[in-house]
């Protein structure tokens, strides 16, 4: 049973990483689960780019990450081990 995602994995990924970086450290790349995209308004607010990844081991235990801007914001995991 080869984990794609493990809980020390999970635990090292810390907010502010960009997803290069996650997917470093997980080992491949994350399944895009929504995007959204805010425009900014000039001289006020940049706009926001939104994305929500999962990954999925093989038993089903995942975790999901959200970047904002390309910078981790919030993540969840699930039955990892």
């Amino acid at each position: 049973n080869k984990q794609k995602v493990t809980i020390e994995k999970f635990n090292s990924i810390q907010n502010g990483m960009s997803y290069r970086q996650v997917v470093n450290i997980i080992g491949s790349e994350g399944v895009l689960q929504s995007e959204n995209y805010m425009e900014g308004v000039p001289g006020v607010m940049e706009s926001v780019s939104t994305k929500m990844y999962m990954w999925q081991n093989s038993d089903g235990s995942n975790c999901n990450a959200m970047f904002q801007n390309d910078k981790l914001i919030t993540k969840a995991q699930a039955m990892l081990d």
